[in-house]
């Protein structure tokens, strides 16, 4: 922080300097010194590893308290961070520095809380921040031994199996015997393994056998229950064996009582898809009607069911009359995700959700991916409508929309503002000639159109010059003249680029020029780390700095010359240069538009240093070089340095040139003051020559 050390720094080395004031600027962290060092080269950065990055804990009957050792190597002041992504892991301390470090070493301790583990298996992250990067610790702990864990994963594979079984004979992919066979020998394995949900397993495999033709079979099973008393927790169980014992005859029960019985359950317990194919079997005024059927599932979805068997059960009316089909809410969608995903979408039910989408207020993520998917199928210009409208109410400039709104202008679909995001979408990368209908609509349209999707527009054309030269000629007059008023404006991006670098041959007004003195030097700055939000420019000799957004991953930055500094923010570490990776590009050629400046004597502060630094290695020869050195010396833009290193420029050509009468009678005294602690000695001599 020592406002003294920048001069103990070489005056050439710009660099050094601009980014020694970028890391002072406050808060200053600890890491400013690091950071400097190793942006300049002067020594290897920190690195930090731990020694293991996973541990496991089973039996646990306390709370535990263990350590993470950390290893570095190197040496210089760093800051690491600590956080958890769970609440079963406790961090008595969530910053360390490198003077935490006994030798190369440190220890992060951690609290596992036995209060929050529950039961089953918990498994969480501590992730430790550092000069390295990120370090991801991964900690497993478990009240139970860790045999019986072992244990509970079969069976919780074996209940996956079931499942699985049940679901691909509902979706026909296999037979009733296979599926019997297979669902009967995973309910063996289960006993084998479990005694949880006894009863359910046994009514299941009562149910299995009944559907394999075993009714003696299946009538034994139950007989099991004939004196249970059910639980409040075990309703589920109770009303499939008060059905089963119906089925095959062991209940005394009324079909009508049972019905009620059932129903009332599902009122209460509705979130059950049991309770559901229940209702279903047991109450025809239900059961036998699609759009009652329809009603209950949407109930059922309502009140938390969201297993894929729910959705099978509605894909089974919908498929067969996609009329049922009236609105998109969150059940529906949800199953026709379920049916994309499994191929289970048919045409009229395709035609009939993007029929419906144009309902739909909002973008929904789900719905994008049915139509897409059945688009892939069924490639109707009916659903790539629905895709872009859909499209359109998210965010319709992202440039992952293009592709489909290529599609949409290939088919020569009628979409209000197709064509507008479609120009403004395009990649810069493409080369091919704008289709003939949005030139067509360009032309109509003309001036009643954004700003961007004209640029857009227009630098397509100019890109295409070569190959579509007759466009060109009739779009030409328009477009100069777009681009000298987006000048006049300090317009920038790749499109406007374009078209500066193609139709700007004049600077018309001092606006224009310090516009084109800012955009000259305008690129664009790609950022890896997703975590920057933004990044500060820094150039020795500019008083102050600039900062800039990043958005997505990309900035737009102003650099005048190469030695520019760029720090980088995440809103959490500070400033920071060496673990950035990023790449920088160049917005426009300079070399066609610089001579323009250099005759409007532009005064951009920016294209006054780019201009004093390409003759500072020398002395002041030319009356050009001393008229570029007298505006440096006036900038109150550039630093103190700078305009003492003007001011011995000065003192330099006058002393050579005594004609040009630089200093007179009236020179002020605050004036041969500032050139005196530049350069007295020369002064002195310019001042006895001329008899000042």
């Amino acid at each position: 922080k020592n406002e003294h050390f920048p001069g103990s720094l070489p005056d050439e080395d710009h660099r050094a300097r601009a980014l020694w004031r970028g890391l002072m600027k406050p808060p200053v962290t600890q890491s400013a010194m690091e950071e400097f060092l190793c942006g300049l080269e002067l020594k290897d950065p920190v690195t930090v590893r731990a020694a293991v990055t996973e541990a496991s804990f089973y039996s646990v009957r306390d709370s535990v308290q263990e350590t993470i050792r950390l290893r570095k190597n190197g040496w210089g002041s760093f800051v690491i961070r600590v956080r958890t992504d769970c609440d079963f892991i406790e961090l008595p301390r969530r910053r360390f520095t490198e003077e935490h470090f006994i030798g190369n070493s440190c220890d992060v301790e951690y609290r596992i809380l036995v209060g929050r583990l529950g039961n089953g298996v918990r498994r969480g992250h501590i992730l430790l921040s550092g000069p390295s990067g990120e370090i991801l610790f991964t900690v497993t702990a478990s009240c139970q031994a860790e045999e019986h864990v072992e244990s509970r994963a079969l069976i919780d594979r074996n209940r996956q199996k079931l499942y699985r079984l049940r679901l691909d004979y509902m979706l026909e992919k296999s037979t009733r015997s296979r599926y019997v066979e297979e669902s009967l020998k995973a309910i063996e394995a289960h006993y084998c393994m479990s005694t949880e949900d006894l009863s359910l397993m046994r009514l299941y495999q009562a149910y299995l056998e009944k559907l394999n033709g075993n009714a003696a079979e299946a009538a034994a099973i139950l007989r099991e229950f004939k004196d249970t008393i059910f639980s409040e927790g075990e309703r589920e169980a109770e009303m499939a064996c008060i059905y089963l014992r119906t089925l095959t005859g062991e209940g005394k029960e009324d079909p009508q009582a049972v019905s009620s019985r059932i129903r009332t359950a599902f009122d209460i317990d509705g979130g059950s898809y049991l309770m559901l194919k229940l209702l279903y079997l047991t109450n025809p005024d239900i059961g036998h009607y699609p759009r009652r059927r329809k009603k209950a599932a949407e109930m059922a979805f309502e009140r938390g069911c969201r297993s894929p068997w729910l959705y099978t059960e509605i894909l089974r009316d919908l498929r067969k009359d996609d009329a049922l089909l009236t609105q998109l809410n969150e059940c529906m969608v949800q199953t026709l995700v379920f049916a994309a995903k499994n191929s289970l979408l048919t045409e009229g039910l395709a035609l009939r959700t993007a029929y419906l989408s144009a309902n739909e207020k909002g973008f929904s993520a789900g719905l994008l991916k049915v139509l897409t998917s059945a688009y892939d199928i069924w490639p109707l210009d009916g659903i790539l409508e629905a895709v872009v409208r859909l499209l359109m109410k998210g965010q319709p400039r992202d440039g992952s929309c293009f592709p489909w709104y290529e599609k949409a202008v290939a088919r020569n679909l009628k979409i209000i503002r197709l064509y507008e995001y479609y120009a403004e979408t395009m990649p810069e990368s493409r080369s091919a000639v704008l289709p003939l209908q949005v030139r067509k609509y360009f032309a109509l349209k003309g001036t009643a159109l954004s700003e961007e999707t004209r640029a857009a527009v227009y630098a397509n054309i100019v890109r295409n010059r070569q190959t579509d030269p007759e466009t060109y000629a009739v779009y030409r007059e328009k477009a100069e003249a777009f681009a000298y008023e987006a000048l006049s404006r300090g317009r920038i991006d790749a499109n406007y680029a374009t078209l500066y670098q193609e139709f700007v041959r004049t600077v018309r007004d001092a606006r224009s020029a310090q516009s084109l003195a800012d955009i000259l030097f305008t690129e664009r700055v790609y950022v890896d780390d997703g975590s920057v939000r933004s990044v500060a420019v820094l150039h020795d000799g500019l008083r102050g700095e600039e900062e800039w957004p990043v958005i997505r991953g990309t900035a737009c930055i102003r650099c005048y010359t190469d030695d520019a500094q760029l720090l980088f923010e995440n809103g959490v570490s500070g400033r920071y240069y060496t673990a950035a990776a990023y790449n920088r590009t160049p917005l426009m050629d300079k070399g066609a538009l610089l001579p323009l400046l250099r005759a409007e004597d532009t005064a951009n502060p920016g294209f006054l240093l780019y201009e004093t630094r390409l003759i500072e290695d020398h002395a002041c020869e030319t009356e050009r070089e001393f008229t570029l050195w007298r505006k440096a010396a006036d900038c109150e833009a550039f630093t103190r340095t700078l305009r003492a290193r003007a001011r011995e420029q000065i003192l330099s050509y006058v002393a050579a040139h005594p004609e040009s009468g630089f200093f007179h009678q009236d020179t002020s005294p605050e004036v041969l003051k500032e050139y005196a602690e530049a350069d007295r000695p020369t002064l002195v001599r310019v001042l006895l020559a001329a008899r000042l």
